[in-house]
């Protein structure tokens, strides 16, 4: 029985040391994880960046960010350096550059930045008013660049610069890197006309310039879209034209004319002379023509054919001055296109309606809508009898006195006023169809609204009607 719980005991011994000893690899392995994954912060081309990385090497933890290193690039620490915990990584690529100097072009690898250090690099000595121009542009030279694998550093070197003028001599030093931009920089303002014995575009080397600046005159040219100041040396006014880029062509002139002194004013003026030929149109109107049409009701109307302008051509000289119309002269005109006339179809179809009158439902063949008014004899100039001879009273109206000769003897009947009958004519209302209802002077009823004017059968014969009333 001892035996036997001595035995357990010793088997639970056992199993403690095991799970202790598992315990132990599993803490290692956790221990060992967390140390090899760690946080890098690393910096290229003074841009800063974080990343978490496995890697045991600076050339590994690269290689896992993309970041290939060049032999001219610095790299701290060193690409074998082991990584243990968290570290810096500082990486300076290096740029290519192209320096100019002294007519002279040297190339250079270096992670350097500034430019009067990379000239140190190359025992090259800047000078008061040397100029440093990289890609171009002027710098200073103890700025830092940015970063850019390629560059061109230029040193101009400064140039002693004699100008003689009718005023006198005048020297300087300068940097630039032209003539003209020499003078510039010494306010020497020099005008398009000016003699200068050398090129304005003439490079500054460092070598000592002598120039003979000889001024020319100013001069003030007047063209009809802007006026020129120029400068010339020239006496007349040809050569100075030329000189200003100014020419005249076909019948343009100048005054004074070419061939003149230049005025005391310095003054010239351009007359730009130009000659159109025109082809000038203008429409000629059409007229309109009436044609009955027999399938369309009377007092209806259609176009039966649009009319179409005719074109009246001519052609025309003419000739400006300085844009404005001096004179014109018609040479030629004649008729292009002549006009076709409207055509409008007016219908001729009597109607066959019929209407409730005081004497029962009459037929009518014509229906129209007019603007009534009304009359009796009592007033000083009307009379007593109508245009044809009837009594005024009710039962008589007038129309417009164009409708008279067709429409006489005519019945109708109008609501509100009963059977009526047309024997009367007076001046009408223009633009409106018009009737006038007679009264006699005891049973006047004043008028002055729209009407249904229904013209009764028998209607008259076709050649009697007026179909086209106006």
């Amino acid at each position: 029985m001892w035996k036997s719980l001595f035995k357990r005991v010793q088997n639970i011994k056992k199993r403690g040391a095991h799970w202790i000893a598992v315990s132990l690899i599993i803490i290692g392995l956790t221990a060992l994880f967390f140390s090899l994954h760690k946080e890098i912060t690393f910096t290229l081309n003074g841009k800063q960046e974080t990343s978490t990385t496995f890697a045991l090497t600076v050339k590994g933890f690269l290689r896992q960010q993309d970041i290939p290193i060049r032999e001219d690039d610095v790299v701290n620490p060193p690409l074998n350096h082991i990584l243990w915990g968290n570290k810096h990584i500082s990486i300076q690529r290096a740029s290519e550059i192209t320096v100019i100097q002294d007519q002279e072009t040297t190339q250079i690898t270096t992670t350097e930045r500034t430019p009067a250090n990379i000239l140190a690099q190359m025992e090259i000595l800047l000078y008061p008013k040397d100029r440093v121009i990289v890609d171009g542009q002027s710098v200073d030279p103890d700025s830092p660049l940015p970063y850019h694998p390629y560059y061109t550093l230029q040193v101009v070197r400064a140039t002693p610069v004699t100008v003689h003028t009718e005023n006198g001599v005048k020297a300087f030093t300068t940097n630039a890197l032209t003539l003209a931009e020499a003078l510039w920089d010494a306010d020497i303002l020099f005008h398009e006309g000016d003699d200068l014995s050398l090129s304005p575009q003439t490079a500054l080397t460092g070598e000592p310039v002598q120039v003979q600046l000889t001024r020319a005159k100013p001069l003030r040219i007047i063209l009809p879209e802007k006026t020129v100041l120029s400068r010339t040396t020239a006496e007349t006014v040809g050569p100075a034209l030329t000189e200003a880029g100014i020419t005249l062509q076909g019948r343009d002139y100048s005054i004074p004319e070419e061939t003149e002194p230049i005025p005391e004013n310095r003054e010239i003026k351009i007359v730009r002379v130009e000659e159109k030929v025109l082809l000038e149109q203008e429409p000629i109107d059409f007229s309109s023509k009436w044609q009955p049409v027999n399938d369309l009701e009377i007092d209806q109307r259609t176009i039966v054919e649009g009319g179409k302008y005719g074109l009246q051509a001519s052609r025309v000289r003419v000739i400006y001055e300085n844009g404005e119309e001096v004179s014109r002269m018609k040479e030629k005109e004649w008729t292009a296109k002549e006009p076709q006339p409207r055509i409008i179809g007016y219908g001729t179809k009597l109607l066959n309606g019929t209407v409730n009158t005081p004497e029962g439902e009459k037929r009518y063949w014509r229906k129209i809508t007019a603007y009534a008014t009304s009359y009796h004899p009592g007033v000083e100039w009307l009379q007593d009898r109508t245009v044809t001879g009837y009594l005024v009273q009710k039962g008589i109206i007038a129309v417009s006195l164009e409708w008279v000769p067709y429409m006489r003897g005519l019945k109708v009947f109008i609501p509100g006023y009963g059977l009526a009958q047309i024997e009367d004519s007076g001046r009408g209302i223009p633009g409106r169809y018009w009737v006038d209802l007679a009264y006699k002077e005891e049973n006047y009823i004043p008028w002055s609204q729209w009407v249904d004017v229904y013209f009764l059968y028998p209607a008259p014969p076709p050649e009697d009607i007026l179909y086209v009333l106006y």
